[in-house]
């Protein structure tokens, strides 16, 4: 089972021999940032981009969720969700960035398509979504939800014959994948010429992972692979010939949500959990202001000027 990878094929070695490992995207040296779950995070000196190290093979990333046990999902887990956030917030904000670059209909692939949430929203907007999911549990949710059937196979082997789309939608699903690379390469042979492909990360350069360190959720290998930057990102959509046309943090909280932190976690008074809210909401609204919010949300043009 991946899941008990461990850093064996790092036994022995000093921190400089790990980070002599190459980065992915420029090749420069890397240097070991933090060390969770038997894998070490590194992180390029140069562009920023970070990877779970050591590498696990594309095969058994797929099987970490194709063998997901249905039995280990709590329900309870997508009701925090939706008090987290609306379901239909985030396509929202994706859906009228996309009106702003000129896209208000046309095909969308939703690769990573998770619950399902983007491929109703779309096709309550009149797209025509095609989602492309492994997890089979989520497959079905699509399935009752939406109607329609998802693609059951990894972005990297999916066959799209000579389909076309005018948006790729890509949100919480790039840090997962073995070769993020590869992934944008494939979805700039798929976008029609100034097709729109929208990344959506956790935001590596933020200001919890500042604070946290190993210790933020979503340092959590080998769930999550690949780890991104504004400045890594926009190196590599420049290398597989996108150009970012817009780029924005969201911390994806609401202030009902920052009081519920409090409650739950420090305060028990009614008012005590309403300033710690209302402190915890002003955090990350600044850190969006300044460019270190929890979440980074990029939209990446086709370029035809490019590869």
């Amino acid at each position: 089972m991946i899941l008990s990878v461990s850093l064996a094929a790092d036994a022995g070695r000093d921190p400089e021999q790990v980070g002599s490992v190459s980065c992915d995207i420029c090749e420069c040296r890397t240097r070991s940032r933090f060390r969770k779950n038997g894998f070490r995070i590194l992180e390029c000196r140069r562009c920023g981009y970070a990877f779970a190290h050591p590498r696990i093979a594309a095969r058994d990333v797929a099987a970490l969720y194709q063998n997901l046990d249905p039995a280990a999902r709590s329900p309870d887990q997508h009701a925090r969700y939706a008090k987290y956030v609306g379901d239909e917030e985030e396509p929202r904000r994706v859906y009228r960035a996309l009106g702003r670059l000129g896209i208000s209909f046309g095909r969308v692939l939703d690769v990573g398509a998770g619950l399902g949430k983007y491929t109703a929203f779309f096709q309550a907007k009149k797209f025509e979504v095609l989602p492309l999911e492994v997890d089979p549990f989520c497959i079905r949710r699509i399935q009752e939800r939406t109607g329609l059937i998802a693609a059951a196979e990894p972005f990297e082997d999916w066959n799209p014959r000579s389909a076309r789309y005018d948006v790729i939608l890509m949100s919480q699903v790039l840090e997962h994948c073995r070769d993020p690379r590869l992934w944008l390469r494939k979805a700039h042979s798929l976008l029609r010429p100034n097709g729109i492909l929208f990344v959506g990360v956790p935001n590596f350069d933020s200001l919890l992972v500042a604070i946290l360190g190993a210790r933020d959720g979503h340092i959590c290998p080998p769930s999550h692979l690949n780890y991104f930057s504004r400045k890594c990102l926009s190196i590599l959509a420049q290398q597989e010939g996108l150009r970012i046309e817009r780029c924005f943090d969201w911390s994806y909280v609401t202030f009902t949500f920052c009081c519920d932190i409090m409650a739950t976690r420090l305060f028990r008074l009614t008012a005590a959990r309403w300033l710690g809210g209302t402190a915890l909401y002003a955090f990350f609204r600044a850190a969006d202001a300044v460019h270190r919010g929890r979440y980074l949300y990029a939209f990446l043009r086709r370029d035809e000027n490019g590869v």
